[in-house]
């Protein structure tokens, strides 16, 4: 499913699902933000299941973790890709 940016007028900063990257419409355009640093999440208080909790919170770091490390393959993808053609 493609992304589709919100009305500028009413949200300036967006987030795409799919692939985590920030997005900022500055000066009429939508950019790709330069800072990429994921969110935190924040979990909700359960007085539930204590393992459940700690399970959850366990894969919540590791999501965030995640993130983080596929911005940073992006960037290094981007870079090789940017040295390639200016090789050729």
């Amino acid at each position: 499913m493609p992304f589709t940016f919100p009305d500028p007028s009413v949200q300036q900063v967006v987030v795409n699902p799919d692939t985590g990257e920030r997005w900022v419409y500055i000066n009429g355009v939508w950019e790709l933000s330069s800072d990429q640093t994921p969110e935190p999440f924040v979990a909700p208080v359960s007085t539930g299941n204590s393992a459940l909790t700690e399970a959850i919170e366990e894969l919540q770091a590791e999501i965030i973790l995640l993130r983080s490390d596929i911005i940073e393959l992006r960037t290094e993808l981007s870079s090789v890709i940017t040295s390639n053609l200016i090789l050729e």
